[in-house]
């Protein structure tokens, strides 16, 4: 009873501050009940106040803004008394507002989303009341810094942003104001501490991976400022003030090299892209945990290349990830294909670490679709080395000796299909000594970094032989299909069918062969007793 007496309190005194300005001092009341230790009293006095300041702000207060104490207040004011009255609200908003900024981190998850959406529709309000239609940065600045400065992950919280990432203005003083505070952070000896650092870069992902950016100039004119009234961007209204006057067909010299300039600020794809270009890489520079990391590697060559005005910047970075080992070097590869196949880049010893790569535990990985579908684009040209493709076949048919059924199948199509490729390789399935070949005679160096040394053009595929008696049916089909010397077949399979399958596939097909079966065959004789002996055929009786 006495929650709910609070709660009608609440209304009440917001209803008195709207009434006339001379309940103003309700607002000193109203506001303490951001201390109140319940949280229903507190998400509705939370939700008042945003209410209450909305609707001051748009009827008589359209100078009560996010600039500092009195800034805008003393503008155009020569009555004292007024002065004083419109410090004294600037620094009861103000209160508020930084209210709102240290609930971002309050324990009720209700609280921190009522808070940020009560801070975006503060901004919304006074961008409308402004005569100039402000954009309110200051304040996206501070909830910005508050949202990357939290020492736990707030990705959930960020994603709120999402909804407003498609107003161009808005989006664009996000990024500015991404990369004005991490390049401040890198400069600050806080980076030396590596876990805050590292749930920081985290915060910074979950805001820059939400960004869409647009295609072109025609693309942007959804501007945040003017969502609330005239839906007409600033391109719009430039046009219209273009044609007044002058109502003739032809334009005038100074209008013609106006359209021949490209626009500048929000309604600029380059603009945005320049600012989108330095975000990224300034999260780069900070320290990264291995599932942010692995993510980024993930989404950077579709979802952030293209948009990045030079991205040549991100050669040290994806040549550091190659060099890493392990996922990580399977999850750069997307990355410096893009900069090998579309901006020339040249890579030292390329093959060879990618021939590193080849381990037992690629067959095991959630990327092996991602990681062969690559390497099969790498070794697609014609004009490779005999001696790297057959060091490359050897090492794949080695490893498929121990690798899951659904890798199996994988690895042998992608060393069928290089033989095809490269028809000088099939003298690793048809050399005439081949019987004789067997692990320990095989001259073939599996523990050789170096691909042109690891004699493989000496071996040949043996290990084939071997699958043809895996346990799998279809495996060994597949394998004896693609081994046989009637197979006149010269088009290469095609890969992507086999990298879809799963084991789980693999066991539903077995058992869906075995429903039309009505007996299953357990023996080859039909036994006489139960203790039958086959080879004497007596019956021994108990």
């Amino acid at each position: 009873m006495r929650m709910d007496h609070r709660l009608s309190t609440i209304r009440e005194l917001s209803d008195k501050i709207l009434q006339t300005e001379e309940n103003a001092n309700c607002l000193l009341e109203l506001q303490e009940y951001l201390i109140a230790d319940s949280v229903p009293v507190l998400k509705e006095c939370i939700s008042v106040l945003c209410s209450t300041y909305c609707r001051l702000i748009a009827a008589s207060c359209p100078w009560l803004s996010h600039r500092a104490v009195g800034q805008g207040a003393r503008e155009n004011v020569s009555d004292p008394v007024l002065r004083v009255y419109r410090e004294w609200m600037c620094a009861n908003y103000t209160v508020y507002l930084e209210k709102l900024l240290a609930f971002l981190r309050h324990a009720d998850d209700g609280v921190q989303e009522l808070s940020l959406h009560s801070l975006l529709d503060l901004m919304q309000a006074e961008c409308h009341a402004h005569p100039k239609h402000i954009f309110p940065n200051h304040t996206l600045n501070m909830m910005v810094g508050h949202l990357l400065a939290m020492k736990r992950d707030m990705g959930a919280l960020i994603t709120s942003l999402k909804g407003h990432l498609h107003y161009d203005d808005f989006r664009l003083h996000l990024m500015k104001n991404v990369v004005s505070l991490v390049e401040a952070r890198i400069d600050h000896k806080e980076r030396k501490k590596p876990i805050q650092s590292m749930v920081y870069s985290h915060n910074v992902y979950s805001m820059l991976k939400m960004i869409r950016m647009p295609k072109g100039d025609g693309d942007l004119g959804c501007l945040f400022v003017e969502c609330g009234g005239d839906q007409r961007s600033k391109k719009d209204e430039e046009g219209e003030e273009g044609g007044e006057g002058d109502s003739s067909d032809e334009d005038t010299p100074k209008q013609k090299r106006a359209k021949k300039e490209k626009p500048k600020g929000v309604l600029s794809v380059q603009h945005h892209r320049e600012y989108f270009s330095r975000a990224w890489m300034v999260l780069l520079r900070l320290p990264l945990a291995h599932g942010t990391y692995k993510r980024i590697l993930t989404s950077l060559h579709s979802d952030v290349m293209p948009h990045l005005l030079d991205p040549r910047l991100l050669v040290d970075f994806l040549t550091d990830s190659y060099d890493a080992g392990g996922v990580v070097s399977l999850l750069a590869l997307n990355g410096l294909f893009v900069l090998i196949h579309d901006y020339h880049l040249d890579y030292p010893r390329f093959f060879e670490k990618l021939y590193g790569l080849l381990q037992p535990s690629v067959f095991y990985v959630k990327y092996m679709q991602r990681f062969f579908a690559l390497l099969d684009t790498f070794l697609r040209s014609t004009h490779l080395p005999l001696y790297l493709v057959a060091s490359f076949a050897k090492r794949i048919a080695r490893l498929t000796l121990t690798a899951p059924p659904n890798g199996i199948m994988v690895g042998v199509v992608f060393v069928s299909n290089l033989i095809k490729r490269h028809p000088n390789c099939s003298v690793l399935l048809h050399r005439k000594n081949a019987q004789e070949i067997q692990l320990d005679s095989d001259p073939f160096d599996m523990t050789e970094a170096d691909p042109s040394k690891t004699r493989a053009l000496e071996s040949c595929l043996w290990e084939f032989q071997t699958l043809m008696s895996h346990y799998v049916p279809k495996v060994s089909d597949l394998v004896k299909r693609l081994v046989s010397p009637s197979e006149k077949k010269v088009e290469e399979e095609e890969l992507g069918q086999y990298l879809d399958i799963d084991d789980n596939d693999l066991v539903q097909e077995e058992c869906t062969g075995l429903e039309g079966m009505k007996r299953v065959p357990m023996a080859y004789e039909e036994p006489a007793g139960l203790w039958w002996n086959p080879i004497s055929d007596q019956t021994n009786c108990v």
